[in-house]
C-alpha cells in the first residue's frame, strides 16, 4: 500500500480488515524499508541518528493484523514485507497473559517453552555486539555446569553513546546483598595481560544476562519465581509499575528470601545491613537447597569469595541521609567518585549508608571523605583509613 502521494493533511490510514488506525508523522527518520531483524539481508538503509532502526508494530483482534509488523519508510510509505517474509510469517503459539508477571516468572515461562539445549537470558533493552555468542557457547559446551556472563558494555541513556566497559571487572556484593562491580586484583590483571581473552572467574554474575545449559538450569531450580520484579540486583530509576507495600519492602523481601536460604549463621550480618528485612515475610525455598546438597555459606566465603570481609564487632547504624525529597547517593561511583544528591527511592543500594561505632560514614567498604580540607569541596568515596578527612 503506497502512500507517497498522500497530502500533508492525510496522515491517518486505516489498516485493512481492522478498526485500528496508523498515524504517520513526517519526522520519522529514514529506516530500512523492509526490516524485521538486524540481519545484513534486511538492513537496506542506515542513517546517522541515535536510533539506528525504527519500526512500528501493530497488534489487534483482526486476523489480518495480529502479530504482523508494519514497517514505515520515511516519506509516508508503508512498505511491503517481501524480502523478510520468511522472518515475519512464523508459527506463533497464542497465549493471552492478562496480568504483569514480572521478570522472574516471565523468564521461566520462556525457558520452559525453549527447545534448544542451551539458554541465553538478556534484558529487553540489551543489544548484542559482533561475535558475542560464540565464546560463550564454547564455554558451556565444554562443561554443562558452567554459567557464563558476557562483558556488559554501556549505552548512554542520555546520548546513546557506546561506552566500552572495562574487561578487568567481576561481579560481587556486600552484606546488604546488593550486586556491585569489583576490579580484579593486580595479580589477576597480570595473568590476563598476555591473553586478555582469558575467562574471569567471578563470585557473582549480573543475574539478567547469562548463558546456561537448559537441563542444568532446571536442576538448579530455575529462577526463583517467588521473587518479584528483577530479583535483587538492579533497580531502575523509574518503574511503570506499583509494588505491594512499596518498592522498599519488595526488595527487602527478595534479599531476605536469599539470605534465609543461603547464608546460614552469616545472615546476622545481612540483617545488620538491612534491618527493615526483619519484619518482611519471605516464604520458603530451603527444601531446594537441601535437595541440591549445597555447600554452606562459610565454604563459599573461604573458597569462592574470600574478599567479602566479615564485619568487625563494632556497632553500626544503617540508613539514609535525607534533605527534603533528595537523599545522599553514590551516583554509581566507586573509589574517588563524587557523592551527590538524588531523588529518594527507598530501596537502599546507592543511598544506603552506615554510621560506624567510630563515627565514620561508610558505603560498603568505602568511607565518606572530604576531597580537600577547605570550604566548598566535594565529598568523595575512598578506602577507609580513619584519617581526619573522613567524616
Amino acid at each position: 500500500m503506497s502512500l507517497k502521494n498522500m497530502s500533508q493533511s492525510e496522515k491517518t490510514v486505516r489498516v485493512k480488515n481492522s478498526s485500528h488506525f496508523l498515524k504517520l508523522t513526517p519526522h520519522i527518520p529514514e529506516t530500512c524499508e523492509q526490516h524485521y531483524d538486524r540481519s545484513v539481508y534486511c538492513n537496506k538503509n542506515h542513517f546517522n541518528k541515535p536510533l539506528y532502526h525504527t519500526s512500528g508494530i501493530l497488534t489487534g483482534k483482526g486476523t489480518g493484523l495480529r502479530m504482523r509488523p508494519i514497517f514505515i519508510e520515511y516519506g509516508y510509505t508503508i512498505s511491503r514485507i517481501d524480502l523478510c517474509r520468511n522472518l515475519v510469517f512464523i508459527s506463533i503459539s497464542e497465549e493471552i497473559i492478562d496480568s504483569v508477571q514480572g521478570l522472574m516468572r516471565s523468564r521461566v515461562r520462556g525457558a520452559d517453552a525453549a527447545s534448544a539445549p542451551i539458554l541465553t537470558f538478556l534484558d529487553s533493552h540489551c543489544e548484542c555486539n559482533q561475535q558475542w555468542l560464540e565464546p560463550m557457547l564454547e564455554r558451556v559446551s565444554q562443561d554443562r555446569k558452567r554459567v557464563v556472563c558476557p562483558i556488559i558494555d554501556v549505552i548512554s541513556m542520555d546520548t546513546f553513546q557506546y561506552i566500552g566497559a572495562s574487561a578487568d571487572l567481576r561481579g560481587g556484593f556486600d552484606w546488604n546483598l546488593v550486586f556491585k562491580w569489583e576490579y580484579l586484583s593486580n595479580e589477576e590483571k597480570k595473568k590476563r595481560q598476555k591473553d586478555p581473552t582469558q575467562v574471569i572467574k567471578t563470585p557473582m554474575i549480573a543475574g539478567g544476562l547469562f548463558m546456561i545449559d537448559k537441563q542444568y538450569f532446571e536442576e538448579l531450580g530455575k529462577y526463583d519465581m517467588a521473587m518479584d520484579i528483577c530479583g535483587r540486583g538492579k533497580s531502575r530509576k523509574q518503574h511503570p509499575y506499583t509494588f505491594p507495600g512499596g518498592s522498599g519492602n519488595v526488595f527487602a523481601r527478595n534479599t531476605r528470601r536469599a539470605a534465609e536460604v543461603w547464608m546460614g549463621d552469616f545472615k546476622k550480618y545481612y540483617y545488620s545491613a538491612v534491618p527493615l528485612a526483619r519484619s518482611v515475610a519471605f516464604g520458603n525455598r530451603i527444601e531446594l537447597r537441601k535437595k541440591l546438597k549445597c555447600h554452606d555459606f562459610g565454604w563459599y566465603l573461604e573458597n569462592v569469595y574470600p574478599e567479602l570481609r566479615i564485619p568487625d564487632g563494632g556497632h553500626a547504624t544503617y540508613g539514609v541521609f535525607k534533605q527534603g525529597q533528595k537523599c545522599m547517593d553514590t551516583l554509581g561511583h566507586n573509589a574517588e567518585g563524587t557523592v551527590g544528591l538524588y531523588a529518594c527511592h527507598g530501596t537502599g543500594g546507592n543511598q544506603e549508608w552506615a554510621l560506624t561505632h567510630d563515627d565514620l560514614i561508610k558505603h560498603n567498604d568505602m568511607c565518606l571523605t572530604i576531597n580537600e580540607p577547605r570550604a566548598g569541596q566535594s565529598l568523595i568515596l575512598e578506602p577507609c583509613q580513619n584519617n581526619d578527612l573522613q567524616v
